[in-house]
């Protein structure tokens, strides 16, 4: 089981659940991505599931608002699914309580895939990318920011900073894997 690969561990104020670099977690995420895979999807989001249901106890589950980073319209005419939201989804059986957000965040913009990016090329590419569209969370709320793989952090980042120019005050980021 994924959950095994490794502890969770923090890179750049987000929470990593598995190591990328490990041969399962990788495969899983490539075929979550890539093909849709439904087995990879429902074992990364018991990844998720078992995550967040250890760490948040029972009584502030309801307070909990999972916010999974959106794709272009372009990209999700390219895809056809968002492997973000599909996992978020999945997670549902493990943190039936968690809120899940899939249009408070808005990829206002379709940019270049960051895997090819440098560093600076990554926070150019997705400056100003993010949006928060009309939403009746609270904002002093618990939110989540949840991706699929970090290596910078500059997707999550660049989302959180869209969230606390909309007032948002209290956000944390996680990933499957870094």
């Amino acid at each position: 089981m994924l959950a095994k690969v490794s502890a969770p561990h923090t890179f750049n104020d987000t929470v990593a659940l598995a190591p990328y670099r490990a041969p399962l977690v990788r495969a899983c995420i490539h075929e979550a991505k890539f093909a849709r895979n439904e087995r990879a999807i429902a074992l990364l989001g018991q990844l998720l599931g078992e995550y967040l249901n250890a760490t948040f106890p029972h009584e502030t589950k309801s307070d909990i608002h999972l916010v999974p980073i959106p794709l272009s319209e372009q990209r999700l005419r390219e895809r056809g699914y968002n492997q973000v939201l599909e996992i978020t989804y999945s997670a549902r059986p493990r943190a039936r309580h968690i809120h899940i957000h899939e249009t408070l965040l808005q990829k206002i913009r379709h940019t270049p895939s960051q895997t090819s990016l440098t560093r600076s090329e990554r926070l150019q590419n997705l400056n100003g990318v993010f949006a928060v569209g009309e939403h009746a969370v609270p904002l002093t709320a618990h939110l989540i920011l949840f991706d699929d793989v970090v290596t910078t952090g500059t997707t999550l980042a660049e989302a959180a900073r869209a969230l606390t120019r909309a007032g948002f005050t209290h956000i944390d980021q996680l990933a499957l894997a870094h």
